[in-house]
Parts: structure tokens; sequence; C-alpha cells
């Protein structure tokens, strides 16, 4: 009726309210839409549809974030994919010993879960990788063992081929010799020879350098040493503190 209507800005809000029969957000979401255009829109196609309705409603800033979305779970796929198919490539390419052991058992079981599962689970992969390691640590062990074993074994095949050297030169030397015609250090020598070609796993010298000069003292010395280290068991009774320190590991003092 053209009067003020003197109430304050709430309650202004809440009589439009009434006579209209909207809020302020149901009336900003109403399109006025002439009558020809509105069956041409219930006639259009629903793509057409959807990007009427975008721009009336603003409503595309929001369909670009769906297709952001989409964008980056596709991007996401080929990527957690081509890492599916290298774990699978590097695990068929893995070599399981069969020792028997649990370890191995437990890479052969996950590599075969590996091979056959399409969406591939990263735990088979970490159950891999941990049995590899546990294989690696241990076969470096043996590595090791082994290696120090190998350069045990050419030690004493070095020392054996210089003994067999040593006696070819000394069969040259002394084959037409009678024993008797030996001076005493060279009897002392034979002697030794004589207990050592015997094989045995235990020798007994008892003055094996007597009558020996300090030269020939320390090939005795030098041959012990490799006796023993080829597992001889060798027992020494002897007066010459030279010989003892140069080859014994353990020594006894009878008075």
């Amino acid at each position: 009726d053209g009067r003020m209507y003197p109430a304050k800005k709430k309650e202004t809000d809440d009589k439009l309210a009434a006579i209209v029969g909207l809020t302020k957000e149901q009336f900003m979401q109403v399109a006025m839409i002439a009558q020809g255009e509105f069956m041409e829109l219930l006639r259009a196609e629903s793509n057409k549809k959807k990007e009427i309705f975008r721009k009336l409603f603003g409503t595309g800033v929001y369909a670009k974030v769906v297709d952001e979305l989409d964008r980056r779970q596709k991007q996401f796929s080929e990527q957690a994919d081509w890492i599916r198919k290298s774990i699978q490539a590097v695990s068929g390419r893995v070599q399981v010993p069969a020792d028997g052991s649990e370890e191995a058992a437990a890479v052969a079981r996950a590599k075969d879960r590996i091979s056959k599962e399409k969406d591939l689970d990263i735990t088979a992969a970490e159950a891999l990788e941990r049995g590899l390691k546990v294989l690696c640590d241990e076969y470096a062990r043996e590595e090791k063992s082994a290696g120090k074993a190998l350069e045990e074994a050419r030690g004493q095949e070095n020392a054996a081929r210089k003994a067999q050297t040593e006696g070819q030169t000394l069969q040259t030397a002394f084959a037409d010799r009678h024993p008797q015609s030996l001076s005493g250090g060279q009897k002392q020598r034979l002697a030794i020879a004589c207990a050592l070609a015997s094989g045995r796993e235990i020798i007994l010298l008892d003055e094996p350098t007597s009558g020996l000069d300090y030269a020939h003292m320390l090939e005795t010395a030098a041959l012990l040493k490799t006796l023993r280290d080829m597992g001889t068991t060798v027992l020494v009774v002897t007066h010459d503190a030279e010989l003892i320190h140069a080859c014994c590991e353990r020594q006894g003092t009878v008075l």
C-alpha cells in the first residue's frame, strides 16, 4: 500500500520470504525461461541440457573438478600398472635356490603370488624383498667362509708343491749316497723327512735340530709350521729355544 515497513533487516527478510514464498537462497536458484525456450530445453539432448544448466547455475567449475579428478585417476592407474608390470618382470628373473630352507620357500611363495595377481598387493613385493635380503646375507656369509677355505687350501697346495720340489732336488743330489756317508746334519734332516713321509696325523720329534746349523734350523721350523697348517699335530722335544720361538704355538717345560 506504499507505506514504509519499519522493521529491522532480519524481520524484513522474513516478511519478504513470506510474501514471495522463497528464501534468498531458493530465489537465487530460480531461472526465468520463456515458454518457447523452455520447450526447446525439454527437447534438447542430455549433453546440451547439462551445458545450459551449468551456465544458468554456474556449476561449470564443478565439472572441471570432476574432469581433473578423472584425469588424475587415469594417470595414477597407469603409473600403478607400470609399477606392477615392473615388479612382475623383476620377480620373474629371480632364481630361487632349491636348498629346502624356509627363507627360499618364502621367496618362492612371494614370487608365485606376484606372478598370478592382477591387482598386485604391495605386501607381496615387500615379502619378496625381505626374503631376498635374508638369502643374500646368508649367501654372502657362505661366500666369505668358502673364500677363506679356498685361501687355506691354496696355501696348503703351494706348501705341498714347494716340499715336492725340494724333495726332488734332494733326491737328485743324494740318490746314490749311502745314509752312513751323510753328515750329522744331513742324517738329522733325513730322519725328519722319514717321519714326515709317514703321513701320520701326529708326529713326535726328539731334538729334531740337533747337529743343524741356524739356516737349517729355520728350514726345519718352516717345515713344521707347514705341517701344522695342514692339520698335522707335531710334538717336539727340544732344548733349542730358537726353534721353540720360531714355530711352536704352545710349550711346556720339564724340570
